[in-house]
């Protein structure tokens, strides 16, 4: 096959892909752990290099979470050989274990409270993944000592905006109220006597 012939193959599998349909505008979350599966639904298809082909024709913004899943080559770069990479299409690698160490509601700890956190309490309840750890203090939504379906409904309203007391991001919390020892002295947020109060930003001395 001939240069040109090459061209002209390239450039119309890139026109379908990027005339390819897809399900939102903007896409604020993604699981860095399953490369390529830019859209979450557990499959690297031809979906995803169209979101890919059209953040590279600017017509779609992806955050830095996104971007990990968009460099389908995991060469560091989104460029357009992302979109035509198919070595990695197939199915998505969900993690099957976690650690409740993050922001409340955040079960895979991405910094972002998502639908794949509601997933991953359906899937700990299920008996289908597994907690690294026995702190699960931010895992149980519900404070009821246990992770089940009901702490997977409430993340999911979280998720969507209908709870607005908690949080959806890493940023809207200070260091004194984000559930995390961030300067290792053993004690968390207000039980830390470095900290004045819950807009503290400082855990530190």
């Amino acid at each position: 096959m001939n240069t040109i012939a090459k061209t002209i193959i390239l450039s119309l599998t890139l026109l379908f892909i990027f005339v390819s349909p897809a399900s939102a505008q903007t896409f604020d979350y993604s699981n860095c752990e399953a490369p390529g599966d830019v859209n979450h639904n557990g499959f690297v298809d031809v979906t995803d290099s169209s979101l890919v082909a059209r953040y590279l024709f600017f017509d779609l913004s992806l955050d830095g979470r996104c971007l990990a899943a968009a460099d389908m080559n995991r060469d560091g770069d989104i460029t357009l050989l992302d979109i035509v990479d198919t070595s990695l299409y197939g199915a998505a690698v969900i993690p099957t274990t976690y650690t409740c160490d993050s922001i409340p509601a955040d079960i895979d700890g991405d910094c972002v409270v998502d639908y794949l956190d509601a997933l991953a309490a359906s899937k700990i309840d299920a008996g289908l993944a597994q907690l690294q750890g026995t702190d699960i203090t931010s895992c149980d939504v519900r404070a009821d000592g246990r992770i089940n379906v009901l702490d997977a409904l409430l993340i999911a309203q979280i998720s969507e905006g209908i709870i607005t007391s908690i949080p959806r991001t890493c940023d809207a919390y200070t260091e004194c109220s984000d559930t995390l020892d961030n300067d290792d002295d053993g004690f968390i947020d207000l039980n830390d006597p470095d900290c004045e109060n819950s807009t503290d930003d400082d855990e530190g001395d």
